[in-house]
């Protein structure tokens, strides 16, 4: 429910706002509509769709990602391997790791321009490993705390989650961010 009231909420009461402005032009409120609706699907698709299985909740997000990367000008690579099992989530740890890439992702493309965003997904010893790097304009990791708020956001998110959360940027660097979560009770190698 947290979720709802931050993310669609949030995103409905700003387009209130922006479609009573008369200073802010059709496009972006379009952009901001097609935000909302991937936001709001990202929230359902992890409380209901999936039964637990993160793998099909990431194709679906893959799915909704793409078009907007590809209207970017932005490539997409996608190395997330089919047979990895990722069954057993919960639908709070599942929606906690599409909020972190999706936030990421979001990143990438609003500040790094990027002209390609790579997103990975591995196991090892019992550790789930997602990595979303971009080849943009990185940042000198001392600013980060203090002018980005969406990192601190994963960051605080990684936490609630009891997941290990690190980025490593440089300017002229690109940026990565990992999110380490452990394998849930029961899922497969």
């Amino acid at each position: 429910m947290q979720d709802m009231h931050d993310g669609v909420a949030g995103q409905l009461t700003a387009l209130v706002y922006l479609a009573n402005d008369a200073n802010i032009g059709r496009t972006q409120i379009v952009e901001a509509v097609r935000a909302g609706l991937v936001d709001m699907r990202l929230v359902l698709d992890s409380l209901s769709q999936h039964d637990g299985d993160l793998a099909l909740a990431l194709g679906a997000f893959r799915g909704r990602i793409e078009p907007l990367l590809r209207a970017s000008n932005i490539q997409l690579v996608w190395d997330v391997d089919f047979k990895l099992d990722l069954q057993g989530f919960s639908p709070e740890a599942m929606l906690g790791v599409l909020r972190i890439l999706q936030e990421a992702l979001s990143n990438a493309v609003k500040h790094a321009r990027a002209s390609c965003i790579e997103v990975h997904a591995a196991r090892r010893d019992g550790v789930f490993l997602f990595a979303v790097v971009d080849d943009g304009v990185g940042f000198a990791p001392s600013t980060r705390v203090l002018n980005h708020y969406g990192l601190s956001g994963m960051a605080s998110r990684a936490r609630k989650l009891g997941t290990r959360l690190t980025v490593d940027s440089a300017p002229a660097c690109g940026t990565m961010v990992v999110l380490e979560i452990a394998a849930p009770q029961g899922a497969g190698e």
